[in-house]
């Protein structure tokens, strides 16, 4: 019989992160996430020809602004698939 391949989503998902998580305490809200290095580094092991993309906008920053507000675009591509995401910039 055949062994059936997890999905990519599977097989990150099923990575426990809960010793990794970091808070950062902004005075007005208490925010939980991962570093980019210790994710990045899980998503590696498991998947060795992902990549991962800054969009630069038209004069070559690597953040975009409307000049009220800024963010960056990154993608990470797995097994082919580009997932975009659009991040806001948080502090200075």
């Amino acid at each position: 019989m055949a062994e059936t391949k997890k999905s990519v989503f599977a097989t990150l998902n099923a990575i426990n992160v809960q010793d990794h998580v970091e808070v950062k305490d902004t005075g007005r809200v208490k925010l939980s996430y991962l570093s980019w290095a210790w994710a990045w580094a899980e998503v590696k092991k498991n998947f060795p020809k992902a990549t991962y993309t800054i969009y630069e906008n038209a004069d070559g920053w690597n953040y975009h602004t409307d000049g009220r507000t800024a963010w960056v675009k990154t993608g990470v591509t797995i097994d082919d698939i580009e997932h975009v995401e659009y991040l806001p910039v948080m502090d200075n």
